[in-house]
């Protein structure tokens, strides 16, 4: 099933908007811009999380180019985990702290400090290809990890709300014991379900 939930949190207490829908990453692009059309999403920026990030992006462009995005913190801490096990394996010494000091970093000041400290495995070890890919994917998704400025404004900087409409707002209608469903059918308790989540 591909989920998409859209997020908007103004404030820590989460005040969000949900659009579930079972289809196709290319039907649910077709079903999609009457839910972005929503009033409330007009004038605020949209936080994005899916489960189908090139949807998502394609979505964005189509539909809201003022959507904040926010690359998932657990994502971004597994490529720097990734780089410090892939530097050691190529001979580097990294503090046994290094990566809880790259993650504090990030999450508490942002990736500008963190991207320099990354490109010194990189540059001890330019032919590990590993080491450039990940350095290259994070850098590259820089504006998506401002953490700080992200957790200030109230927006969640890991895909728990994403995971917790799939379990809330899905699961909890259609998994339940001794349910059983035809694939016709579930869309149409989806919008039922859209609505009264979403306060219509």
């Amino acid at each position: 099933m591909d989920v998409l939930a859209s997020c908007r949190l103004p404030s820590i207490s989460v005040n969000s908007r949900v659009a579930l829908h079972l289809s196709s990453p290319q039907e649910w692009r077709l079903r999609s811009p009457g839910e972005l059309a929503c009033p409330g999403y007009e004038v605020d920026p949209l936080l994005w999380r899916s489960q189908t990030w090139g949807l998502t992006l394609q979505l964005l462009k189509d539909h809201r180019a003022d959507a904040v995005r926010i690359l998932d913190f657990a994502h971004a801490a597994e490529h720097i985990s990734d780089m410090g096990k892939v530097a050691i394996g190529a001979g580097s010494a990294l503090a046994d702290d290094w990566l809880a000091k790259q993650l504090h970093e990030l999450k508490h000041n942002g990736p500008s400090q963190v991207l320099v400290d990354l490109r010194v495995p990189v540059a001890r070890h330019p032919d590990v290809k590993e080491l450039t890919d990940n350095l290259a994917y994070l850098a590259k998704r820089a504006a998506q990890m401002q953490y700080p400025t992200f957790q200030a404004a109230g927006w969640p900087i890991g895909s728990g709300c994403v995971e917790s409409a799939n379990k809330v707002v899905v699961q909890a209608r259609l998994k339940g014991a001794g349910m059983h469903w035809e694939c016709h059918n579930v869309n149409p308790m989806l919008v039922l379900r859209n609505a009264v989540r979403n306060g219509r």
